[in-house]
């Protein structure tokens, strides 16, 4: 039922890239995938329960593609700059320190920035 609601509230055009930050098992990730056939799809996760159930759901869902990827890595390590859309699930307890990480992305104009 979220991901219903998260993927009909997205304006993503072909070409487009997509982040969840924090993917867990990556559902998220896959769903927009399997929507929107012309978007770059990518997940960062650090927990490695949550890396090898998504690492697996990739693997038996789109196994050939490129244009889905799974990113072992602490997100606020990464280059997200040509990123159009992302997707966080921090719920109400923001960690501190990513506070800030949040407030920079909403001052980007090129940016959707989507919480439910």
């Amino acid at each position: 039922k979220e991901l219903k609601k998260i993927l009909d509230n997205l304006d993503l055009k072909d070409g487009d890239t997509f982040v969840d930050l924090g993917c867990g098992d990556g559902r998220v990730v896959f769903g927009v995938a399997k929507k929107f056939k012309n978007v770059k799809c990518i997940g960062y996760e650090i927990s490695p329960i949550q890396l090898m159930i998504a690492n697996l759901s990739k693997m038996l869902c789109f196994p050939f593609t490129s244009r889905v990827q799974i990113i072992p890595q602490d997100f606020t390590k990464a280059d997200l700059s040509d990123v159009d859309v992302f997707y966080i699930n921090w719920g109400s307890n923001v960690p501190p320190r990513l506070k800030e990480f949040r407030k920079g992305l909403k001052k980007r104009k090129d940016v959707t920035v989507i919480e439910l």
